[in-house]
C-alpha cells in the first residue's frame, strides 16, 4: 500500500488526474480522480483502493483540458488491415463548470448519469 509520502512525491504540476493502470469503462475513475493538491490526490488514491477494491498500480497523471478524441480499433482483418471505428469527440457543454471534463465511470455505470454527448467527427483522409 502507498505512503502518502510516496503517493504526493509525483513530481508532477497539479491538477494531475489518478486512475487505475488496468481497468476498463472508467472503473475507478471519478470527478474525485482530478486532483488539485495533495489532500484531493491522497483522497482520490484512497477511493481507488478503498472504495473500488483495485490494487492494481496507479497511474499518476498531469490533467490535460481540451478536446477529448476517441478512436476506436477493433482488430486486424483477414488482410492485416486495422479495423478502425469512427473518431469520435466527448462534447462537456452540459457539464456542470465545476465538474472535470472527463467521462469517468459515473457518466457511463450510475442511474443518474452525468451529462455528456459523444458525437462522430469527421476528418479528411
Amino acid at each position: 500500500m502507498e505512503t502518502d509520502a510516496c503517493v504526493t512525491s509525483h513530481g508532477l504540476e497539479y491538477p494531475v488526474i489518478v486512475k487505475p493502470n488496468s481497468t476498463d469503462g472508467s472503473f475507478g475513475i471519478t470527478s474525485k480522480s482530478v486532483a488539485h493538491n495533495d489532500e484531493e490526490l491522497i483522497s482520490a488514491v484512497h477511493d481507488i483502493r478503498n472504495v473500488f477494491f483495485i490494487d492494481c498500480p496507479i497511474l499518476v497523471q498531469e490533467y490535460l483540458t481540451g478536446r477529448d478524441v476517441n478512436v476506436g480499433l477493433l482488430g486486424y482483418d483477414d488482410q492485416g488491415v486495422p479495423i478502425v471505428l469512427p473518431i469520435t469527440e466527448e462534447d462537456y457543454n452540459a457539464l456542470p463548470a465545476d465538474l472535470p471534463k472527463i467521462c469517468g465511470f459515473e457518466s457511463k455505470v450510475k442511474k443518474k448519469k452525468t451529462k455528456f454527448i459523444k458525437q462522430q467527427l469527421s476528418f479528411p483522409v
